[in-house]
């Protein structure tokens, strides 16, 4: 479906945030649009994903993780990608790898570099607070009470190690 310029689509969205609307060519209607833009997706197997996504499992499935995702008290705004590619993007710019309180603040940053969520930015401000008694001295990381740690006031799961190599035992 094409346009002409200056004319305005009407779109509506779903429940969900979904854009849906009265034009019924789109990917979930037509897989021939999606064959023919994607060679290595077979026929029956984008006819068998669209069955599935549009069933009942998956919609109960599927509310039933959002509903788990509305208990998060700081939420991430990471995208699918997840810390380990968020660390990578990052490694590959800066050629350092970041620190975990880096990563937890660079994953709930929106693209304005802000901190939406006020208990995000409370916080930040302690990472930040954290890291600059750190730099002056008076505050050490040691074993798993690090910065990030003490900004959450939440110790370690102790059966986890996170950031260290699978070779390394926690004491």
């Amino acid at each position: 479906m094409t346009r002409k310029r200056g004319e305005r689509i009407e779109v509506t969205f779903d429940e969900k945030g979904q854009p849906k609307g009265k034009h019924e060519d789109s990917v979930w209607t037509r897989p021939q649009k999606v064959i023919d833009n994607y060679p290595n997706i077979e026929e029956d197997d984008w006819v068998k994903f669209i069955q599935y996504r549009t069933s009942l499992q998956f919609q109960q499935l599927s509310n039933r993780r959002s509903e788990i995702r509305t208990n998060n008290e700081y939420t991430s705004r990471g995208g699918r990608d997840g810390y380990r590619k968020l660390d990578q993007k990052k490694f590959k710019k800066t050629e350092k790898w970041e620190k975990r309180d880096e990563l937890w603040l660079d994953s709930r940053t929106g693209k304005d570099g802000e901190l939406k969520d006020l208990p995000c930015r409370k916080v930040g401000e302690l990472i930040m607070q954290y890291n600059t008694q750190e730099s002056q001295g008076t505050f050490e990381s040691v074993g798993t009470t690090d910065v990030l740690t003490q900004a959450l006031s939440k110790s370690e799961h102790p059966g986890r190690i996170r950031r260290q190599s699978k070779f390394v035992k926690q004491s």
